[in-house]
């Protein structure tokens, strides 16, 4: 099993809350960010990204360990 580290959710704004985002795969940067998971898809050149839905600001996040 491969275990992934964590995106940096700092780099998540307020306009991007609640969408989905697309994280470069060292997780340094944000590439793509859309409403629907296939506008996400569109707008990504490479396959070699790491996607996610985010949160609004007023739920918390905590990963199950």
């Amino acid at each position: 099993m491969k275990t992934i580290k964590a995106p940096n959710l700092k780099l998540i704004t307020k306009s991007m809350e609640n969408k989905w985002v697309a994280f470069s795969a060292n997780y340094k940067k944000i590439v793509a960010v859309g409403s629907t998971l296939a506008e996400v898809y569109r707008k990504v050149k490479t396959d070699n990204v790491v996607v996610m839905k985010t949160l609004p600001s007023n739920l918390g996040y905590a990963p199950k360990s």
